[in-house]
């Protein structure tokens, strides 16, 4: 996907970021899944965006033969393929060079699941061990799964980044505890247990608490369903980015209990906004969530005491508020783009 479409999330965010940095010494064309009300081709920021297929909630692997034929129709000569993700059909695609940015490999971890993710797994098993470009891993934890898991080596670990100016600014918290979980919305993301974690959280703390679900996804329906039977929920749909910012500057927690992750971009937003994380205790967010520092990264089962005790001590929370931008000081889209600059370069 591009960052355009509606259940677009971190890896497309990144994408954006990035190219926008690069398109000052590259001509760039991106090619990607088509999205609902989105034209089949457009021109942004001097980017060229071609969408090919249809929803990728639906069909992801049929939309990289769409985008593959698309790709190879237009008898390309670049200099190199830049692939945001780790498509499980890589030999679909042909080029001079390539760079692979990998953003969450699901290695033996998609056994545990359906048919869907075993069909992914063996794409992917087959895909991580052919020959191939440069290999960026966004996060220490990702490179790590996929050495041991592939023997592939990666070239290089590049984190994404924030832009603390869009999240800054001395706003004001809602008037009463607010959580907040946004991004897209499904099994991965967690979305059902951060709805059970409301419920209980309102159950036990006696006063109102807020739940804000911002997103699209394969849950979409049962945050519907939850909002329409909780007085204290809203759920927002996709939301703009303006929107997006006031929701995470104004929250008193952000919501991550993620199943799996790679790196956890919304963590850093929310920490730049100054609102701590309660997350998942999984490898993927251990890079990006420091215990008393911008978050908590806690067992399922703790979750609840967790947010209970953050939501209940304002000191706590303004510690909590200060220390997370201070932590986040260290992540910067410019040095992103930079280091991916500088792998391309490389092979030109």
């Amino acid at each position: 996907m591009d960052w355009t479409h509606p259940s677009s999330g971190g890896a497309e965010k990144y994408l954006k970021e990035v190219l926008f940095r690069l398109s000052d010494s590259y001509d760039i064309t991106v090619f990607c899944s088509n999205g609902p009300g989105l034209p089949d081709e457009e021109t942004i920021g001097g980017i060229r965006i071609v969408r090919c297929g249809i929803s990728t909630d639906s069909v992801p692997y049929a939309n990289q033969m769409f985008i593959a034929l698309r790709y190879n129709g237009e008898d390309p000569s670049d200099d190199v393929l830049l692939v945001n993700g780790a498509s499980q059909l890589y030999p679909l695609f042909r080029s001079k060079d390539r760079v692979d940015v990998y953003h969450l490999f699901g290695g033996r971890d998609s056994l545990e699941s359906g048919i869907k993710d075993t069909v992914k797994f063996g794409l992917e098993y087959v895909a991580m061990r052919l020959p191939k470009g440069k290999q960026i891993a966004v996060s220490e934890n990702q490179r790590r799964k996929i050495e041991d898991e592939t023997g592939r080596s990666i070239h290089r670990i590049v984190n994404g980044g924030v832009d603390l100016d869009q999240f800054s600014g001395d706003v004001e918290k809602f008037d009463r505890p607010t959580m907040l979980h946004l991004g897209r919305l499904g099994r991965q993301k967690g979305t059902d247990r951060a709805i059970e974690i409301h419920r209980e959280v309102q159950d036990r703390m006696g006063v109102d608490v807020d739940l804000h679900i911002c997103g699209t996804g394969g849950m979409s329906e049962l945050a519907r369903e939850y909002a329409a039977e909780s007085e204290t929920t809203t759920y927002h749909g996709h939301v703009s980015e303006e929107k997006k910012v006031d929701l995470m500057q104004k929250s008193w927690l952000k919501l991550v209990p993620s199943r799996s992750e790679s790196f956890g971009l919304v963590v850093i937003e929310a920490n730049a906004a100054g609102t701590p994380v309660v997350a998942s205790d999984i490898v993927g967010l251990s890079d990006t969530v420091e215990n008393g520092v911008n978050g908590f990264r806690v067992a399922e089962a703790d979750m609840v005491e967790t947010c209970l005790k953050i939501l209940e001590d304002e000191n706590r929370r303004e510690g909590l508020s200060h220390s997370s931008r201070e932590y986040v000081q260290q992540y910067s889209w410019d040095e992103t783009a930079s280091q991916i600059r500088s792998v391309m370069d490389g092979l030109r």
